[in-house]
């Protein structure tokens, strides 16, 4: 439930206040947590062609950490990145839906030292009320290496490459619209780091689980040197989701589909979780109550295979206990049915 819009001062945040409204309605008719969860699945990929297409990461020896990707409005993108900010223009293809990449000012920096042939270590100082005619030159070059290196993820691991548009004299983020932004993070690399990350997520594995995150191979997280973000058009993620699974769904054998159906899984209705420290469990005993966070007639999550894909309600059926299926998420191996996602799970405090 979203919280009425307080308009009591509308006078000096009228803005503010419009741009809220627009990305409530842009975002409530469904596909921005797909999308979202669509350009994550690709986040260590874009991070892995990002450092390698960067030569002077290499020579700081600093790693890219993606972040969690959200919905923003185009004419918000950016905005809250450090200045002097560069926004380059894109379009996602195919389609040519409407993606955008910016760079905040120490990445510029970053970068303009690599240039010179530096390791990033000392970086020059940005003026902070914009870039030059020359260093907007300079960034589009580079920016082009950039969404190059982006584009060969994305075309691998999502379905959408990348192509960069001419410059738009400060007016990139003029049109409104929906766009999944992914923050790529780049760090100093801790000394206990491993030299690369895993990327272990293909085309094939788009609605598998998510793959676990800060497992032993990753690269330890330093001091944050610079962000550049990545948007894209929420429509073109969902669209490229889409085809991708339908591709799947045609190149299945029907034997084996109709042999997967009858493979027997675990499913758990999770009534609740709850917090408490080892000394209280060790003082545990019989007739002991313990309060769960979902309330008597609240909703639980049921799982598949650690998965939830669907949301229920406790019941009973005769003399035994049942959960009463409302809602239905997004299959997430071939093999079961196609459903269309309903809300996504809501997030549950421990």
């Amino acid at each position: 439930m979203i919280a009425p819009v307080d308009t009591s001062d509308d006078s000096r945040r009228g803005g503010e206040v419009v741009r809220a409204e627009t990305l409530i309605a842009l975002t409530s008719g469904g596909g921005s947590a797909l999308a979202e969860e669509t350009l994550r699945r690709a986040g260590t990929a874009l991070a892995q062609n990002l450092r390698r297409g960067v030569p002077v990461l290499g020579k700081r020896r600093a790693v890219v950490i993606p972040g969690e990707p959200s919905t923003v409005l185009a004419s918000d993108f950016g905005k809250d990145l450090d200045g002097p900010v560069f926004v380059a223009p894109l379009a996602a293809e195919p389609g040519g839906s409407r993606a955008m990449l910016a760079v905040d000012a120490s990445t510029i920096a970053l970068l303009f030292e690599g240039a010179l042939g530096g390791d990033g270590a000392d970086p020059p100082q940005l003026n902070p009320k914009g870039l030059t005619a020359p260093q907007r030159a300079f960034m589009d070059r580079i920016a082009g290496g950039i969404v190059q290196s982006l584009g060969s993820a994305l075309a691998r691991h999502v379905g959408l490459s990348l192509t960069k548009l001419a410059p738009q004299t400060g007016n990139e983020r003029s049109a409104d619209g929906a766009l999944v932004q992914l923050p790529l993070h780049i760090r100093e690399q801790a000394l206990s780091a491993p030299a690369s990350q895993p990327g272990g997520f293909g085309l094939d594995d788009f609605d598998s689980p998510s793959p676990a995150a800060n497992t032993s191979d990753e690269p330890q997280e330093g001091a944050l040197i610079g962000t550049i973000l990545l948007a894209v058009s929420k429509t073109a993620l969902n669209a490229a989701r889409a085809a991708n699974t339908q591709k799947r769904a045609e190149g299945i054998d029907p034997r084996v589909a109709a042999t997967v159906r009858e493979v027997l899984v675990q499913v758990v209705v999770e009534l609740g979780r709850v917090r408490m420290t080892l000394g209280k469990i060790g003082a545990l005993r019989v007739g002991d109550t313990l309060r769960l966070d979902v309330p008597v007639n609240g909703d639980v999550d049921v799982r598949v295979e650690n998965q939830v894909l669907f949301t229920g309600q406790p019941t009973t059926v005769g003399t035994q206990l049942a959960v009463q299926i409302v809602a239905r998420h997004e299959a997430s191996r071939p093999g079961f049915d196609d459903a269309q996602s309903a809300a996504p799970p809501r997030p549950r405090g421990a």
